[in-house]
C-alpha cells in the first residue's frame, strides 16, 4: 500500500496526469516565467511543440504574446499570491506561421513554496474561441 501511495504522489504520475488531461496545463517558474510543464493541450494551444517551449522563458517561446497583458498579470498573480481567473480573453498566437485571434478560459494559480513566497504560477486553460463567436452571432 505505501509503494501505491508513493507513486500517486511522485513526479513521474503528476506529469502523466498532466499529459492526460483534457485541459491545457503549463507552469511557470521565476520572474522571467520559465516553462517548466507544458502538456499537449496547451502546446496545441499556444501552436507550439512541448520542444519549442520547454525550459523557456514564457516570451522567448512565445514571443507574440508579450506586450498583450500576460507579463503584467503574471507578475501581479507573483507578487500578490493571489489567482487570476480570466474568461474568453482574446490573445493573438502565431500558428503555423499565422497570427490568429483566440480567445482562452484560462487561470493563473500561485503555488508558493515551503516559505510561503510564490516562485511558480500553475495555468490551466482551455479555448474558448468557438465559444465566443457563436454567442456573438446570436447577438
Amino acid at each position: 500500500m505505501e509503494t501505491s501511495e508513493a507513486y500517486f504522489t511522485s513526479e513521474a504520475y503528476l506529469q502523466q496526469v498532466f499529459t492526460h488531461a483534457a485541459v491545457g496545463i503549463a507552469m511557470f517558474s521565476g520572474p522571467d516565467f520559465i516553462i517548466n510543464v507544458a502538456n499537449p493541450v496547451v502546446c496545441t494551444l499556444w501552436g507550439r511543440t512541448e520542444a519549442d517551449v520547454l525550459g523557456k522563458p514564457l516570451f522567448v517561446a512565445l514571443p507574440e504574446a508579450a506586450g498583450q497583458g500576460f507579463e503584467e498579470l503574471l507578475t501581479d498573480v507573483m507578487q500578490t499570491n493571489q489567482p487570476f481567473i480570466g474568461k474568453e480573453l482574446p490573445a493573438t498566437i502565431n500558428r503555423n506561421g499565422q497570427l490568429h485571434t483566440v480567445y482562452f478560459d484560462f487561470v493563473y494559480e500561485p503555488l508558493p513554496d515551503a516559505d510561503g513566497q510564490v516562485s511558480r504560477i500553475l495555468l490551466t486553460a482551455s479555448d474558448a474561441t468557438e465559444r465566443r463567436l457563436a454567442r456573438r452571432q446570436t447577438e
